[in-house]
């Protein structure tokens, strides 16, 4: 994604109406998912961090973005746990870490390898979640 995009995004993230809209309707589905009370989740592609606030709600989040710049300012701004990484060959969390919840929000209509993605956000998950 390019630099600009990501900037725009975060101008944005709080107030526009798509990531408003967008988060009412999973909080919602969140909500039913029966979650564990302290879920491990997952934001894989996780932007400019504008989910961080919603889905630490129902856990403790890790995430990663491909752009240095932005996890960086994930950190710095939200404190969570961001690595950079990219799907699907550059997964960090490939295989090695289980969580109840993998999220990945406008990411996959944006990758390429979409199904390959697809598998290797599965391989996160502790048996029964979701991605």
């Amino acid at each position: 994604m390019e630099r600009d995009a990501y900037l725009q995004m975060r101008a944005l993230q709080s107030t526009h109406w798509w990531f408003c809209a967008r988060r009412k309707v999973l909080d919602a589905l969140m909500r039913g998912m029966n979650l564990p009370k302290d879920a491990r989740i997952l934001e894989a592609g996780c932007g400019p961090g504008g989910n961080f606030e919603l889905l630490s709600r129902f856990g403790s989040i890790d995430a990663f973005d491909m752009d240095a710049a932005t996890v960086e300012s994930c950190i710095e701004e939200f404190g969570v746990a961001c690595v950079q990484g990219k799907q699907p060959a550059e997964h960090p969390f490939h295989g090695s870490h289980r969580f109840d919840l993998v999220a990945a929000l406008d990411v996959l209509e944006h990758v390429d390898e979409d199904v390959e993605s697809l598998r290797s956000l599965a391989s996160c998950l502790a048996p029964g979640d979701r991605v």
